[in-house]
């Protein structure tokens, strides 16, 4: 079926900028797209956001502030409490990582699918955007 080797095309062929960071885990990945839609977290906030235990957050905080991705911080107002926030490099890494699936994701639709696919695949991808935006 299309559907099922346009996944695996997809999966095998993506560049995946986030892979040069050793970021290839969906606990990581996760953590650094979480960081960038919803701005500074604090550490549990994130662990628990992610399914991820304490431990293995700090390491993996601490390896994106040695990249350069991320910074920790406290706020004023409550200096017990560390949060975690992506830097300008972390967020071209994501616009990055955005920029390589949304292209491999046009390249693959526009060679494996014929017009009236894309229309139908158009029309599907507006329906689901649809009933997202009234989640």
């Amino acid at each position: 079926r299309v559907e099922n080797h346009l996944v695996r095309d997809l999966s095998a062929s993506r560049v995946k900028p986030l892979d040069r960071y050793n970021l290839g885990g969906s606990s990581q990945r996760n953590t650094v797209f979480l960081l960038a839609r919803s701005g500074p977290k604090s550490m549990s906030e994130l662990a628990d956001n992610v399914n991820y235990d304490r431990g293995n957050m700090t390491r993996l905080v601490d390896y994106l502030v040695k990249q350069g991705l991320a910074r920790r911080f406290q706020q004023e107002n409550n200096r017990k409490q560390v949060y975690v926030e992506l830097t300008a490099k972390g967020y071209a890494l994501i616009d990055e990582e955005e920029g390589v699936f949304v292209k491999n994701m046009r390249d693959k639709v526009r060679d494996k699918l014929d017009d009236a696919e894309r229309l139908d695949l158009l029309e599907t991808l507006k329906k689901a955007a649809s009933y997202l935006k009234r989640l």
